[in-house]
């Protein structure tokens, strides 16, 4: 499973697009394995022809041989790259989605950033399945599309729970908006069923504790100051909310 989440961003860590097909007789092998078979061939000649205290015994020898005496590029990766680089995808590793069934699929095809999709064929024409196999990432609020007096849910950076909210000034502070808003009461999960109402309880927060932008709020009468949302957007901020936990 952590192959295929590799495969997956394999267009981000690398900037180049990759497929992994598998075929009976060669396992997918290309030129570069035979490539690899003579720098073997050749060192493990060299090593043979040297004195018993200069042969090639480490993978820093090896690299040192082939860079001095092949016209072949090669790369000498560290035990401390490795290790940094188990840091930077460790998360990645942890979160990775088993494939069930992967021993009868041949053809595997990079989607986004968390699915590839699987065939037992490889081909355009091929019927393929696709597979989550990382959670799908949480989608970004684009906090550019608010403006002033625009209704927002934002998280109170205190108490940490999430208030609807008058968006009343931006401000840009060091390359990042800072909302000025104006809080209503109760806090959001605490006003469904009894309404919201206006307090002049003024709040300044960062663009990136805005997450939602709201559309449906109303006042439930002429005269009252009461204002409700609909329950399908309360239920959108909620699980915006759990997501920005």
């Amino acid at each position: 499973k952590k192959n295929f989440a590799n495969l997956s961003v394999h267009i981000q860590d690398f900037q180049l697009e990759a497929e992994w097909h598998f075929f009976a007789s060669c396992h997918g092998k290309s030129a570069c394995d035979g490539i690899g078979g003579t720098i073997k061939r050749l060192a493990r000649l060299a090593s043979l022809q040297r004195g018993i205290h200069d042969q090639i015994t480490t993978p820093a020898h090896l690299y040192d041989w082939a860079t001095a005496h092949l016209d072949v590029k090669c790369f000498y990766v560290t035990s401390e790259a490795v290790r940094e680089n188990e840091k930077v995808i460790e998360n990645r590793m942890l979160s990775a989605l088993p494939i069930q069934g992967t021993r009868k699929f041949h053809a595997f095809v990079p989607l986004n950033l968390f699915q590839v999709k699987a065939s037992c064929l490889s081909g355009d024409q091929a019927d393929f399945i696709t597979f989550d196999v990382l959670p799908q990432p949480r989608e970004i609020f684009d906090s550019s599309s608010c403006n002033v007096d625009d209704y927002i849910a934002c998280v109170h950076p205190e108490n940490k729970k999430w208030y609807i909210s008058k968006l009343v000034g931006i401000d840009e502070i060091d390359e990042e908006k800072e909302f000025i808003v104006m809080l209503m009461s109760p806090d959001g999960e605490s006003g469904l069923l009894q309404g919201y109402k206006h307090t002049k309880t003024k709040l300044t927060v960062f663009s990136s504790h805005v997450f939602f932008k709201v559309q449906s709020l109303k006042s439930t009468s002429v005269k009252s100051r009461m204002y409700k949302i609909n329950q399908d957007e309360f239920s959108k901020i909620s699980n915006k909310y759990a997501d920005f936990h």
